[in-house]
């Protein structure tokens, strides 16, 4: 299986994150993902971040920041579109960095070392090192 490049890995990051609002936020009428009593948001947090590191091992961080920045635009959006729901928008995006940078970064990680052991593929070597 190819790894994603670190761009790639952001930017697939970002669609996810998009997803994970507005699909709550469509079929469960929540304004935010976590206000539900389910363990459903940081468990497709970790999910999207497990997916990410399988796809693109090493590269914890581009997936968390990815999809922390697509659930930030849709966060942002409405609050400048909702002025009367804007005013813990700070707080809102305090807990959304809490859960995303947690629950997606771990899944990312987990997701890299498992694609490292049982990937069979050739781990990521710096290009000084691939020369000899």
């Amino acid at each position: 299986m190819p790894q994603l490049s670190r761009r790639a890995v952001l930017l697939v990051g970002f669609v996810i994150g998009l997803a994970i609002w507005l699909i709550p936020a469509r079929f469960l009428g929540q304004a935010e993902p976590w206000d539900g009593n389910s363990p459903a948001y940081p468990i497709a947090l970790f999910a999207s971040g497990l997916l990410l590191g399988l796809l693109g091992p090493g590269k914890p961080g581009a997936a968390a920041t990815g999809v922390f920045l697509g659930q930030l635009l849709v966060l942002m959006y409405r609050v400048v579109t909702s002025p009367e729901n804007s005013e813990l928008w700070l707080v809102g995006v305090v807990m959304l960095a809490g859960y995303t940078f947690v629950a997606s970064g771990l899944g990312a990680l987990l997701g890299g070392l498992v694609r490292r052991r049982f990937g069979g593929g050739e781990p990521n070597r710096r290009v000084s090192e691939r020369r000899r």
